[in-house]
């Protein structure tokens, strides 16, 4: 089966018309849990309180969802195996995609992410000099594991859509058509990646990867 599909930011004659931000992801739970932290903390592993980010929804350009798996139980019947379902494995990471351009100087993205790894491996000792949150006190247990929920936003297509669009609202799904929506159960950042630095090219850009780990995909 082939499926034919048209890039929608790219046919229209609006400005822009190369966005890919189609993804929106909101960060509210974690953001506002960090917000609640003391900014000494921050400070403790070179963070800057203040370059926190101002929205909690931020625009992701691909998000690649696990695969769900059944193990496969063989059994042997009259010498000849047979293969039987067994136990759900558990989920691989889910992987977001930012695009980050230089020209905007600081990422506020990347603060949050890097806040959020300081948040999970907060009381445990590391074998690298990774940064991490020190504990305030021995009777605090600090919240890593959160609800994420994630749109998936259908581009404009059209110069009148280009027109009604509304850059600076504060959700995109009211922006923008909304597709689909899922929410990531009990997230928890596992790791950050950043993309090759080229100077060279003619887009000054490079992508940050985060690395969530969840119990499940909930549409």
């Amino acid at each position: 089966m082939l499926l034919f599909t048209e890039n929608t930011w790219g046919t229209g004659n609006g400005p822009d018309i190369q966005r890919t931000d189609l993804w929106r992801v909101d960060f509210s739970e974690p953001l506002e849990y960090l917000r609640s932290l003391p900014p000494r903390l921050f400070q403790s592993v070179g963070l800057q309180y203040s370059n926190l980010p101002q929205e909690s929804s931020c625009d992701a350009y691909r998000i690649a969802f696990p695969a769900t798996k059944i193990r496969t139980m063989y059994v042997i019947q009259d010498t000849v195996p047979q293969q039987f379902p067994s136990y759900v494995e558990t989920l691989d990471t889910v992987r977001v995609d930012f695009r980050h351009s230089d020209q905007e100087g600081h990422s506020p993205v990347y603060t949050f992410l890097q806040a959020w790894r300081c948040l999970v491996r907060m009381g445990r000792v590391g074998q690298t000099t990774e940064p991490a949150f020190l504990l305030p006190s021995e009777s605090f247990r600090p919240l890593f594991r959160f609800n994420i929920p994630v749109y998936l936003l259908n581009g404009l297509n059209s110069d009148e859509d280009f027109e009604n669009f509304d850059a600076d609202a504060s959700s995109g799904v009211k922006s923008l058509n909304l597709n689909a929506s899922y929410t990531l159960i009990d997230s928890w950042l596992s790791g950050i990646q950043q993309g090759a630095l080229n100077k060279q090219a003619s887009a000054q850009a490079h992508d940050i990867t985060a690395m969530l780990q969840v119990r499940e995909v909930l549409p």
